[in-house]
């Protein structure tokens, strides 16, 4: 009965990759489609873990951390306490700040939900110009955007655990608006038996595949004179224009990571992992972690784009249109007594554009 019930579980892996290897077929595209997808508030990184390990950690990270890179890994994170409450903040490029927070429930037997919302600040706000009034109308706006995200996990073993989310986006400019729906969808898999392949784990995750988006709003109306009319003869008319259709930026990742013990409270993990974007290049990404007693924890990142990424200005000056490079970190996990702990994490993120380069912070707490 053991033996087939392990074959069973092998077999549900198979099909669930091979399913997530169809569609990665069916929504790859090309770098030519670079700049043509919406909603890329999608792609921001957050928390401090995934995002100190530049997002190679894909089979690793745990907890309402691992919602962003691989929804599998949250059954993981809160599989030994009922519940886990998180918190982060990111300082991104230029005045964009991005929070997210979110919980999650352990219900035993029946699996892990996850809430979180993730919504972004665009710092001052800005100036409202027209056509009339190319200097300012004296009023200015903010954008208002957010992602609304409900996740389930589950271990279906020992050593597989699945996980899916869906989330509601929602964009704001004034009065013209847009909101759409996607799923993220992903499984891990980790080797927990003694050999050669002992502490080795992989992870598949397909995110943001969902139907297109489209503005639309009262901004979008205007009231006009027709053109080669007579003003004084001819009533204006109004008119209102029709907004593109944009798609999500969906991609496709899949990773590998190793850990193993090199002292008695010390463990190494070394990920890696490949993304294929629908609209860019893919990216390759590889991470260290360094583990003391799970106590003190330092992480180490770095990723790059494949292929010619080199762009000229009009100017005659070449650029990189892959802004990201190395990243580090630092994680101190407490216990509070109780069952309960909490978690912090740091982030630091070099890149090539506007310096200072992208931090942030986050925590976990369990009870």
């Amino acid at each position: 009965m053991r033996k087939l019930i392990q074959f069973k579980m092998k077999t549900t892996l198979v099909i669930v990759l091979n399913l997530l290897l169809v569609a990665n077929s069916l929504f790859a595209g090309n770098p030519k489609k670079r700049g043509q997808a919406g909603a890329t508030q999608l792609l921001l990184p957050v928390g401090g873990r995934g995002s100190s390990l530049s997002g190679s950690g894909i089979s690793i990270v745990k907890g309402i951390d691992a919602i962003h890179w691989n929804p599998a890994g949250l059954a993981s994170g809160v599989s030994g306490s009922n519940a886990e409450a998180f918190f982060s903040n990111t300082d991104y490029l230029g005045d964009v700040g991005i929070s997210y927070v979110g919980v999650a429930l352990n219900t035993g037997d029946l699996g892990t939900f996850g809430f979180t919302l993730k919504s972004l600040n665009f710092g001052e706000e800005i100036p409202i110009t027209t056509t009339d009034f190319p200097d300012g109308t004296g009023s200015s706006y903010s954008p208002n955007f957010y992602t609304l995200g409900v996740t389930y996990s589950k271990a279906l073993t020992d050593r597989i655990s699945v996980g899916v989310t869906g989330k509601y986006i929602s964009e704001q400019i004034i009065r013209t608006s847009a909101s759409g729906f996607a799923i993220d969808a992903g499984v891990n898999y980790n080797v927990n038996q003694e050999g050669m392949f002992k502490g080795l784990s992989f992870g598949v995750v397909l995110k943001n595949i969902g139907p297109n988006m489209k503005y639309d709003g009262s901004d979008l109306e205007e009231t006009i004179v027709p053109p080669n009319s007579h003003e004084n003869d001819t009533q204006p008319m109004p008119v209102r224009y029709i907004a593109q259709e944009f798609e999500l930026p969906a991609t496709f990742e899949m990773g590998l990571a190793y850990t193993t013990n090199v002292l008695p409270e010390m463990n190494l993990a070394f990920c890696t992992s490949f993304q294929n974007n629908n609209f860019g290049n893919d990216v390759f990404r590889t991470g260290l972690e360094i583990d003391y007693a799970n106590f003190i924890l330092g992480r180490f990142g770095y990723s790059f784009q494949d292929g010619d990424s080199q762009k000229k200005l009009s100017t005659g000056v070449s650029v990189d249109d892959y802004i990201y490079g190395f990243t580090m970190g630092l994680g101190i996990n407490y216990e509070l007594g109780g069952g309960s702990a909490v978690g912090i994490n740091y982030s630091y993120s070099s890149t090539k554009v506007f310096g200072g380069g992208i931090q942030s912070i986050g925590m976990n707490i369990f009870f």
